[in-house]
């Protein structure tokens, strides 16, 4: 397999509120103009697309792979990581792994365009007409719109592995339900905005539902809506689309709009605060507009936000902390660099920790408390899930 490596040397950087921002286009780095789907896998390398090509950003070192490496590249679609930390896509039909340095494909079916993975790692395809899933070594066909009024563009599995989609023309939620009916959510059955529909996607540590819309964010946990409202600008939505949102490792939502104008785009931080980060055309010269099209979050914190632009890379303000903080509705949790602090309102009675191949590195039961610190000095630096009870979280020993 050819493997090109290249060293990144400069970045184009400027600084808003004490926060920096970092550009890459086809001047200063691999990125031929046009970068669009982007993730991070669990060793902290991310991948995207960018005409055609695929490329990985290791560190400071840059990987690109063309159509001389894998046929599968130049029509890859909707990146994705399985639960075990590898890049997957789908390409004209394909579904492709990227595994010991090779893109391998594992299965084809026509005209597939999405795929994601429910928590036992089986994986789910979506194609213009029908929804499958990979099981006992066989695709099962799943769902079949039968009256093109119900075909799925994007598969979104939650946290308890329900299965919904986003459907062509209309953009509105639907989930497939168990007994192979289909229910499209909206303000009369669901209690959903009005004419609500959405364009990116993302689960927080409980594994509820959040979508950027056309004029909102909303998060949905499979029987209420909840709408920020956090976000307007002039008392208003209007014309604001939400290309991208996601969740860093403190499960602090990030939000990434386009204006209708495309003249501008904003970036988002909201916890307690709401914080914005103009990024327009000030930053790229006298380039007419900037069209954002998706986001991730690396386990630093950074932001990666891809355009038609290039690539531009958000470091947030860094403060001197001793731990990083996690926070649902049951338990809030400190990760120092040598201990785990996890309190709640309930008793606590069971802990786990894994590594991302799910074997086990501590578990204790019984524990009946409402705090218990886990002291986490053995384990090497890297990725690894802990569960409390039956939520589970990643988080980086540093």
């Amino acid at each position: 397999m050819k493997r090109l490596l290249y060293i990144i040397l400069f970045a184009m950087t400027f600084t808003v509120s004490d926060a920096k921002w970092e550009y890459y286009n086809d001047s200063n780095s691999l990125i031929k103009r046009y970068a669009s789907s982007i993730v991070v896998d669990y060793n902290n390398t991310i991948w995207f697309k960018s005409d055609g090509r695929i490329i990985a950003i290791e560190g400071d070192n840059w990987t690109m792979y063309d159509s001389t490496v894998s046929k599968y590249i130049t029509y890859a679609t909707d990146l994705t990581i399985d639960i075990y930390g590898n890049l997957w896509f789908a390409s004209n039909g394909s579904v492709v792994k990227f595994e010991n340095g090779n893109f391998i494909e594992f299965d084809f079916i026509k005209g597939i365009h999405n795929i994601e993975f429910d928590s036992e790692g089986n994986y789910w395809v979506a194609n213009k007409e029908s929804i499958f899933k990979k099981e006992d070594g066989k695709f099962i066909e799943k769902y079949r719109d039968t009256t093109g009024e119900f075909e799925p563009t994007k598969l979104i599995i939650d946290g308890k592995d329900n299965i919904y989609f986003k459907r062509f023309f209309y953009f509105d939620l639907c989930q497939l339900k168990e007994d192979i009916t289909v229910i499209c959510y909206n303000n009369q059955n669901s209690g959903a905005p009005s004419n609500y529909s959405f364009y990116s996607s993302a689960l927080d540590s409980n594994g509820n539902i959040w979508l950027g819309g056309d004029w909102s964010i909303m998060s949905f946990d499979g029987s209420s809506w909840t709408v920020i409202d956090s976000l307007k600008t002039n008392n208003s939505h209007s014309g604001r689309f939400y290309r991208g949102i996601g969740f860093d490792k403190n499960n602090t939502l990030w939000a990434l709009s386009n204006w209708s104008s495309y003249i501008s785009s904003d970036l988002f931080k909201i916890d307690e605060n709401l914080e914005s980060y103009k990024l327009d055309s000030s930053i790229l010269g006298n380039e007419f507009a900037n069209l954002v099209n998706d986001l991730a979050i690396d386990f630093n914190g950074n932001v990666w936000v891809t355009s038609n632009m290039g690539l531009f890379k958000f470091t947030p303000e860094v403060t001197d902390v001793e731990y990083e903080k996690t926070y649902d509705n049951k338990y809030n949790i400190s990760y120092g660099v040598e201990n785990i602090e996890i309190s709640s309102s309930d008793n606590i009675s069971k802990i786990e920790i894994f590594d991302l191949m799910g074997s086990s590195l501590f578990s204790l039961s019984d524990i009946d408390n409402y705090e218990y610190t886990v002291n986490t000095a053995s384990l090497m630096k890297g990725l690894y899930i802990l569960r409390v009870d039956n939520i589970s979280y990643k988080f980086l020993k540093r």
